[in-house]
Protein backbone atom coordinates (compact mmCIF):
# COMPACT_ATOMS: atom_id res chain seq x y z
CA UNK A 1 0.00 0.00 0.00
CA UNK A 2 2.51 2.67 0.91
CA UNK A 3 3.99 2.06 -2.41
CA UNK A 4 1.57 2.54 -3.79
CA UNK A 5 0.91 5.60 -2.16
CA UNK A 6 4.05 6.79 -2.68
CA UNK A 7 3.61 6.73 -6.88
CA UNK A 8 0.53 8.53 -6.82
CA UNK A 9 1.75 10.92 -4.73
CA UNK A 10 4.51 11.97 -7.20
CA UNK A 11 1.60 11.49 -10.21
CA UNK A 12 -0.09 13.94 -8.70
CA UNK A 13 2.48 16.11 -7.94
CA UNK A 14 4.16 15.76 -11.58
CA UNK A 15 0.22 16.60 -13.14
CA UNK A 16 -0.18 19.85 -10.61
CA UNK A 17 3.69 21.03 -12.01
CA UNK A 18 2.03 20.38 -15.49
CA UNK A 19 -0.51 22.15 -14.94
CA UNK A 20 1.47 25.00 -13.64
CA UNK A 21 4.08 24.93 -16.23
CA UNK A 22 0.79 24.52 -19.33
CA UNK A 23 -0.20 27.61 -17.50
CA UNK A 24 2.60 29.97 -17.08
CA UNK A 25 3.17 31.31 -20.66
CA UNK A 26 1.92 34.68 -22.46
CA UNK A 27 -1.12 33.05 -24.46
CA UNK A 28 -2.17 30.92 -21.26
CA UNK A 29 -2.46 33.98 -19.45
CA UNK A 30 -4.67 36.17 -21.51
CA UNK A 31 -6.81 33.17 -22.01
CA UNK A 32 -7.21 32.74 -18.01
CA UNK A 33 -6.94 36.51 -16.85
CA UNK A 34 -8.50 36.64 -13.78
CA UNK A 35 -8.61 32.81 -13.18
CA UNK A 36 -5.16 32.63 -13.54
CA UNK A 37 -4.01 33.21 -9.80
CA UNK A 38 -6.20 30.23 -8.68
CA UNK A 39 -4.72 27.94 -11.08
CA UNK A 40 -1.05 29.24 -10.23
CA UNK A 41 -2.04 28.28 -6.46
CA UNK A 42 -1.77 24.44 -7.23
CA UNK A 43 1.80 25.11 -7.27
CA UNK A 44 1.06 24.30 -3.67
CA UNK A 45 0.00 21.51 -4.41
CA UNK A 46 2.28 20.03 -6.11
CA UNK A 47 5.14 21.27 -3.39
CA UNK A 48 2.95 19.31 -0.92
CA UNK A 49 3.33 16.60 -3.57
CA UNK A 50 6.51 16.54 -3.62
CA UNK A 51 6.84 16.99 0.55
CA UNK A 52 5.48 13.62 0.69
CA UNK A 53 6.65 11.87 -2.06
CA UNK A 54 10.66 12.78 -0.66
CA UNK A 55 9.25 11.89 3.26
CA UNK A 56 7.95 8.30 1.67
CA UNK A 57 11.15 7.78 -0.26
CA UNK A 58 13.80 8.92 2.97
CA UNK A 59 11.27 8.56 5.81
CA UNK A 60 12.65 12.09 7.03
CA UNK A 61 10.25 14.22 8.40
CA UNK A 62 11.88 17.23 7.56
CA UNK A 63 10.19 17.48 4.19
CA UNK A 64 6.89 17.33 5.82
CA UNK A 65 7.98 20.28 8.22
CA UNK A 66 9.45 22.37 5.15
CA UNK A 67 5.99 22.26 3.85
CA UNK A 68 4.23 23.20 6.64
CA UNK A 69 6.35 25.89 7.30
CA UNK A 70 6.22 27.30 4.17
CA UNK A 71 2.65 27.02 4.52
CA UNK A 72 2.32 29.11 7.51
CA UNK A 73 4.86 31.77 6.55
CA UNK A 74 2.35 32.35 3.23
CA UNK A 75 -0.67 32.26 5.47
CA UNK A 76 0.66 34.96 7.90
CA UNK A 77 1.70 36.95 4.77
CA UNK A 78 -1.87 36.83 3.43
CA UNK A 79 -3.16 38.29 6.59
CA UNK A 80 -4.66 41.30 6.58
CA UNK A 81 -3.01 44.26 8.22
CA UNK A 82 -4.27 47.19 9.80
CA UNK A 83 -2.42 50.87 8.98
CA UNK A 84 -3.08 53.37 11.37
CA UNK A 85 -3.11 57.00 9.76
CA UNK A 86 0.04 58.95 10.23
CA UNK A 87 -1.78 61.91 10.58
CA UNK A 88 -2.74 64.70 8.19
CA UNK A 89 0.19 65.46 5.86
CA UNK A 90 1.14 69.05 6.24
CA UNK A 91 2.48 71.04 2.89
CA UNK A 92 3.89 74.38 3.08
CA UNK A 93 2.89 76.49 -0.31
CA UNK A 94 5.22 76.23 -3.18
CA UNK A 95 7.81 78.78 -3.47
CA UNK A 96 8.58 79.55 -7.24
CA UNK A 97 11.90 78.13 -7.94
CA UNK A 98 13.80 80.02 -10.05
CA UNK A 99 14.35 78.88 -13.33
CA UNK A 100 18.48 78.71 -13.63
CA UNK A 101 20.75 79.23 -10.29
CA UNK A 102 24.60 79.43 -10.30
CA UNK A 103 26.45 77.12 -7.73
CA UNK A 104 29.95 75.93 -7.30
CA UNK A 105 30.73 71.64 -7.06
CA UNK A 106 32.43 71.59 -4.05
CA UNK A 107 33.30 67.62 -3.60
CA UNK A 108 31.45 64.83 -5.39
CA UNK A 109 31.91 61.17 -5.84
CA UNK A 110 30.27 57.62 -7.22
CA UNK A 111 28.13 56.39 -4.45
CA UNK A 112 27.29 53.06 -6.58
CA UNK A 113 28.14 52.17 -10.02
CA UNK A 114 24.93 54.35 -10.70
CA UNK A 115 24.64 57.21 -8.39
CA UNK A 116 27.05 59.98 -8.74
CA UNK A 117 26.67 62.26 -5.10
CA UNK A 118 27.01 66.14 -5.92
CA UNK A 119 27.68 68.53 -2.85
CA UNK A 120 27.17 72.27 -4.18
CA UNK A 121 27.55 75.72 -3.23
CA UNK A 122 24.30 77.62 -3.40
CA UNK A 123 24.17 81.60 -2.86
CA UNK A 124 20.30 81.58 -2.48
CA UNK A 125 18.43 79.15 -0.41
CA UNK A 126 16.58 76.22 -1.95
CA UNK A 127 13.54 74.33 -0.59
CA UNK A 128 13.23 71.04 -2.25
CA UNK A 129 10.29 68.43 -1.20
CA UNK A 130 10.92 64.63 -1.31
CA UNK A 131 10.59 63.55 -4.96
CA UNK A 132 11.27 66.40 -6.41
CA UNK A 133 14.43 66.83 -8.99
CA UNK A 134 16.68 69.19 -10.84
CA UNK A 135 18.48 69.37 -13.91
CA UNK A 136 22.36 70.28 -14.01
CA UNK A 137 24.29 71.92 -16.65
CA UNK A 138 28.28 72.38 -16.52
CA UNK A 139 30.22 75.38 -18.36
CA UNK A 140 33.64 73.79 -17.76
CA UNK A 141 35.19 70.17 -16.41
CA UNK A 142 36.30 71.68 -13.18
Amino acid sequence: MSKNLFVWVGIIGLFALFIGFITSNTPAIKLLKRRRKPVQRIAYLAFLAASIHLFFFSHDLTYLVIFFVYLLLKIWERRPVKVKPVGEIKSEPVKSVPSLMAARVINHGMLTDHVLELVVEVHQELVVLPGQWALFSFTDKE
